[in-house]
């Protein structure tokens, strides 16, 4: 119990910091945001590194996205990243949210966009090449809290007996919009995500899957011809 209890109080003290730091670069945004829309990515360049993110050249991200990061978590983002956030534009509703607590792993390739997207990672969350995620995908790793309601009374208790499983999305994937990627799903290379699904299990490589929860409606051949199976 009093293990549980310190790391709570650890984790709430490193939120602290990731609520000043927010704080802080949305002032910056507000500041520079009237005086050019086009100052903004440098912005958010600088909030990357203020967190410790590795990030690859030509990395953009438009508009306020929130971001918190714990200690020991470790996130990378590749080369011409584009991220997002900004209901000046059109799918991108609401502002963006990174969450990779202690201990936790986000990786996200080269030449990927993402439009609004929240993503939550407790274990690892591993995104390809070329990945595309519609306005307002949601990558959820983990319950958040235990199935048990007796857990769910302490905090404590209800984060160590969550259900944690790492997230993989293979290169050239695109995820419709408004879809939800649950715990411990793998999509397959190429493959396409329908507007509106919910991930719950595992999607092959080149196919179109679609639905609540998503199921595989189609597979895609070699000549990006569409069959349904």
């Amino acid at each position: 119990m009093d293990t549980h209890r310190s790391q709570y109080r650890l984790k709430k003290k490193s939120l602290n910091m990731n609520k000043i730091l927010n704080f802080f670069f949305r002032g910056i945004n507000w500041v520079v945001s009237w005086k050019s829309f086009k100052v903004l990515p440098y912005i958010n360049r600088m909030k990357l590194c203020a967190y410790g993110i590795e990030h690859g050249s030509n990395c953009r991200l438009i508009g306020h996205c929130k971001i918190i990061v714990g200690m020991h978590s470790h996130v990378s983002i590749g080369n011409n990243f584009r991220l997002v956030s900004s209901n000046s534009f059109p799918l991108s509703t609401h502002k963006s949210c990174i969450a990779v607590p202690e201990g936790a792993t986000l990786k996200i390739g080269n030449d990927c966009g993402m439009s609004s997207p929240i993503i939550r990672v407790r274990k690892c969350i591993i995104i390809g090449n070329n990945v595309n995620l519609g306005g307002g995908v949601i990558l959820l790793d983990t319950d958040s809290h235990s199935l048990n309601y007796l857990d769910r009374r302490i905090g404590a208790i209800d984060m160590a007996n969550r259900v944690d499983k790492e997230i993989v999305i293979d290169d050239d994937v695109l995820i419709g919009a408004n879809s939800i990627i649950l715990k411990g799903v793998h999509i397959g290379a190429r493959s396409v995500i329908g507007a509106g699904s919910v991930v719950t299990k595992s999607i092959p490589s080149d196919c179109i899957a679609a639905g609540n929860p998503a199921r595989v409606i189609r597979k895609i051949n070699q000549d990006n011809e569409a069959t349904i199976i």
